[in-house]
């Protein structure tokens, strides 16, 4: 059991690595950084950034609505399809999980899931 928290620890470093660091290299963080100083989007957009009136929090939202611009300000049709896609694959996956666990001879600690 103990090598599974170890592999487990060591796939999520790579994966942090891998989201942030590929983030840093292609400019993204940098375009999210740009936006939150200039406080308008590439298209005009004003962006609100004040949310709760704590500012760590109104931060990390502001960073969260940047990031999430493209995808919810309606003015193109991929980013619907793509969330579409998204609920499909998450219904399919619980359907999943839930046939599996009811197999009689699947009965081990992953089975609660």
């Amino acid at each position: 059991m103990r090598i599974l928290h170890t592999l487990f620890l060591a796939l999520s470093l790579v994966g942090f690595g891998l989201l942030w660091g590929g983030m840093a290299i292609n400019g993204t963080l940098d375009a999210i950084n740009t936006v939150k100083a200039a406080h308008v989007f590439p298209d005009g957009t004003p962006l609100r950034s004040v949310y709760l009136h704590i500012p760590p929090l109104d931060d990390f939202l502001t960073t969260l609505t940047v990031f999430f611009y493209n995808l919810t300000n309606g003015k193109n049709a991929a980013p619907r399809l793509l969330f579409c896609d998204l609920a499909i694959i998450l219904q399919v996956s619980v359907l999943w999980i839930l046939v599996e666990s009811r197999r009689g001879y699947n009965r081990s600690t992953w089975s609660v899931l």
